[in-house]
Parts: structure tokens; sequence; C-alpha cells
């Protein structure tokens, strides 16, 4: 207890390399004081350097384009799995993430809110529970 309302309560964490940020937020209900729109738990994980592997730009709602604009497969830095998710979102963002709480060391876990990262020396895996995710290095990014 003892949280205030909007206080940014997400846990960021980055790979030992630097070049992968992520940032964990938990499942946020529905405030009708604020109008606040029901929000899943997700990660959102951004690549620095890395050369485009995906063919495409995944499939975008029009509501994400609303939100993340359109963007091609080399802007196509950030990615977000939620808990309940068939498909990862990605967009091309215009901040930069937060400076690390942590650094996820190689063959370690972050688990929490239905979601996990995987840290290995050859990427950064994270996936939900029904394991839809995505898969990020310098030169393969997958999403699964």
């Amino acid at each position: 207890g003892g949280e205030t309302f909007g206080q940014d309560r997400g846990i960021y964490f980055s790979s030992p390399s630097k070049n992968i940020f992520c940032v964990f937020y938990p499942e946020q209900l529905p405030d009708s004081r604020y109008r606040t729109p029901y929000v899943d738990a997700y990660i959102r994980c951004d690549i620095l350097q890395f050369s485009p592997t995906l063919k495409e730009v995944p499939y975008q709602s029009q509501e994400d384009i609303n939100i993340f604009g359109k963007c091609t497969v080399s802007q196509m830095k950030a990615f977000i799995i939620e808990d309940r998710a068939t498909h990862t979102k990605s967009y091309c963002p215009t901040d930069v993430p937060a400076p690390e709480q942590f650094v996820l060391e190689y063959g370690k876990n972050f688990s929490r809110g239905g979601l996990m990262c995987n840290s290995q020396m050859n990427g950064m895996t994270c996936q939900n529970s029904q394991g839809h995710g995505f898969f990020l290095s310098r030169n393969l990014q997958k999403l699964f």
C-alpha cells in the first residue's frame, strides 16, 4: 500500500551488453475517477543497435498506429508483449528507455505478472504464459 496513483511503478532492466533495455509494468485496473482504462501487465524492450531481420512490420491495429505511428523495420526497435496478448506489438519509439535498475545477467530470468524474460549471451527472449513474445539481438529479431 501507500502508493500514489500514477506513480511510475515500472521495473527497468538491461542486458549486460547495455544494447537492450526493458521495462515491466504491472496490470493497472480501471480508475473511474481518473478515467484510466484497463492496462494489461506488459514488458517493453528497446534494442539500440541492430541489423533488421524482420521482413515486414508486424500487424498493427489502427489504434496501435494512432498511438505508436507507422514505421519501417529499420526504425522498429521497441517491442511489447502483454500478459494476455496473442502477438507482439512493435513500434518506433521517440522516447529513450529509462536507466536500468539492474542488469539481467546472462543465464538469468526476470519473471513477473505472467511474463518472463531470459537473458542469454546471444540475446534477450521475453514471452507471456501462452508462449507469445519476442527474441532480440543485434543480428536477429524474431516474434512468436
